[in-house]
């Protein structure tokens, strides 16, 4: 019986070595020199580990304007009679889903309102740019209002200007500020391809 279960043993302290040496030791980055090694050997990762390549080549025609573009439409949304605070949807917010469906069909409607009182043609291709200005100097980050850029495009979809808003058709909306500073103010401008 004693010769029984020192063979176990040794059977399970082999099991066990085995499992040791087929385990990868995690990658770790030393304080000192910086270079990746392995915990157990203390080798250098090969670069294949450590350097992302690209799946295929970067395009060298990536331009931010391919085509030649001219100006369509330029709409103003009449916001005197907003709470910019209580109305604006920012990436920022973090309001629970009717409170934002809420700020969403304001804008959504004030969007499509104003193109059909412009008289806006409707476009199979657009360029979308949004322009705001605000009152004061402080540090904003206009990209930041992409939510109420997209729910000014889903009123310009509402009112026949946009077949839709998907890539094919809509560019943008890209995001730019106004100066000087003065009165909160939301411009969309639609570009076609000339």
């Amino acid at each position: 019986m004693n010769n029984k279960t020192t063979q176990q043993n040794n059977t399970q302290t082999k099991q066990q070595k085995q499992r040791r040496a087929r385990a990868v030791p995690a990658p770790t980055r030393s304080r000192v020199s910086g270079k990746v090694t392995t915990a157990k050997t203390g080798s250098k990762l090969s670069e294949r580990h450590t350097a992302l390549r690209p799946v295929e080549p970067i395009p060298t025609d990536l331009w931010p304007d391919p085509h030649a573009l001219e100006l369509h439409a330029t709409i103003e949304l009449d916001i005197r009679a907003l709470d910019w605070l209580k109305t604006r949807i920012s990436a920022n917010d973090r309001l629970e889903k009717y409170a934002k469906n809420t700020r969403t069909q304001i804008w959504r409607n004030l969007a499509a309102g104003a193109a059909l009182r412009a008289g806006v043609e409707p476009l199979t291709w657009a360029r979308i740019v949004y322009w705001v200005r605000w009152p004061d100097n402080r540090k904003r980050e206009t990209s930041n209002l992409q939510p109420t850029a997209k729910a000014i495009v889903d009123g310009l979809v509402d009112a026949g200007v946009l077949l839709d808003d998907r890539d094919e058709i809509v560019d943008g909306p890209d995001a730019r500020r106004i100066y000087p500073n003065g009165p909160h103010r939301v411009i969309i401008q639609l570009w076609r391809k000339a």
